[in-house]
């Protein structure tokens, strides 16, 4: 049942995100296309203006969607939840046969693909960008170092494998922090969406706190002498080796918040659920 709510949900947000994607791939086109003939043919009377007109105006609309692109993917991902869950629709999603965290995580892992595609949809018009400029092949130059370098050296590519696994917890933590802050927010009678921004706020506030207090306690004589002689030894045995382990205790923090942040929205709608 959870598949089939992944798949209605992707949908749903298909429909609308397809053509922002879409859009801005063929104005990246357009604009990567008008601006190298105005500068290959900025000679021809007439001509040149026109062009010119035409890469300035497409310039100007490539740089609107990309912005658009961002902030209607965040605007979706937080609507999806919200009207979802929370309001009208959430009398018929909380009829379904599936328990609440099945809900949100339906939610979530469909969030964290549209993130994902926004992203790869954002750095592919860039590099159409890059193609009709000649940077691409300063960027076919640097992958190719990169893969020598991988290929001389495997273990850079557990690290970049880890580096993207870093990137798309980070990404869902962001999500999960912000349902757990929507959560929160509909315990109010009025001004849900206010409350809602306090949440948020608070959230980022407790962690900082708890990170400080951590910092603290990494600072003792005992746990300070244990940490240090225990990364001393994994930079000695091989600087991968830290940089490896560096990654994996960031991935497991990003992890811990999604669970957290997963376990109070679960809570909260399961237990105070009040539906506007």
């Amino acid at each position: 049942m959870t598949g089939k709510l992944i798949k209605y949900e992707f949908r749903s947000i298909l429909k609308i995100m397809g053509i922002g994607w879409a859009a801005l791939l063929s104005m990246a086109l357009f604009a990567g296309l008008f601006d190298h003939i105005t500068f290959r043919h900025n000679d021809m009377e007439g001509f040149g203006h026109l062009t010119e007109i035409a890469s300035a105006i497409t310039s100007f609309l490539y740089g609107s969607l990309f912005v658009a692109i961002i902030v209607v993917t965040v605007l979706i991902i937080l609507m999806r939840f919200y009207k979802g869950l929370l309001r009208d629709e959430g009398y018929l999603m909380h009829t379904l046969p599936m328990k609440t965290w099945q809900l949100i995580t339906a939610k979530g892992v469909v969030a964290a693909a549209v993130s994902l595609i926004s992203i790869l949809a954002a750095t592919l018009s860039v590099l159409i960008l890059m193609a009709f400029d000649g940077g691409i092949e300063y960027f076919g130059e640097f992958m190719e170092e990169l893969l020598r370098a991988l290929g001389q050296h495997p273990a850079y590519i557990a690290i970049l494998l880890e580096a993207l696994l870093l990137g798309v917890c980070w990404i869902a933590a962001m999500i999960y922090k912000a349902y757990a802050a929507l959560s929160i927010g509909q315990l109010a009678q009025k001004h849900r969406i206010a409350l809602s921004v306090g949440a948020w706020i608070g959230i980022g506030v407790i962690f900082l706190i708890f990170l400080s207090i951590l910092g603290n306690l990494s600072f003792s004589s005992a746990f300070s002498d244990w940490l240090e002689g225990l990364l001393e030894g994994i930079v000695n045995d091989s600087p991968l080796n830290a940089i490896q382990v560096g990654m994996w205790i960031l991935i497991l923090v990003e992890a811990v918040q999604i669970a957290i942040f997963h376990v109070v929205s679960e809570q909260i709608l399961r237990r105070k659920l009040n539906l506007e």
